[in-house]
């Protein structure tokens, strides 16, 4: 996830917590809202009209058999459909509806790479100094 954020931009991050409840816990504590997406709970459209505006918010995507922990700590578990899905289509699917087509399309401050959407062929841009 570093390489591609160094090449591609932003600050997106990913880390394995052996305490995750814990991490959870202190996260609302300090005034963060929790999605948990799940095939189970409201749906995930209702969700995102409640946190556009959420300054500090944190996505948990589980797996299958997802601990209770993860429906009884976060502030809203969010149905992406109500049938089995590919955790990481919910997770695309909920950032667009949050953030919008046109963020699909934006430069990632810090980019040294970029795609130029084209029909054809591939055009990528380099940015390295």
């Amino acid at each position: 996830v570093k390489k591609l954020c160094l090449k591609w931009g932003g600050s997106f991050k990913a880390v394995y917590l052996e305490d995750w409840v814990g991490f959870i816990k202190r996260f609302k504590k300090r005034g963060g809202r929790v999605v948990h997406l799940t095939m189970y709970g409201e749906p995930f459209d209702a969700v995102t009209k409640k946190v556009v505006d959420e300054k500090s918010l944190l996505i948990i995507v589980g797996a299958e058999k997802v601990p209770r922990e993860a429906y009884a700590e976060a502030t809203f578990n969010a149905c992406v459909g109500c049938q089995p899905h590919s955790e990481v289509a919910a997770l695309a699917v909920f950032l667009y509806e949050l953030f919008g087509r046109e963020k699909l399309f934006r430069n990632f401050a810090g980019w040294k790479r970029k795609v130029i959407p084209n029909a054809r062929r591939k055009v990528v841009i380099n940015n390295c100094r």
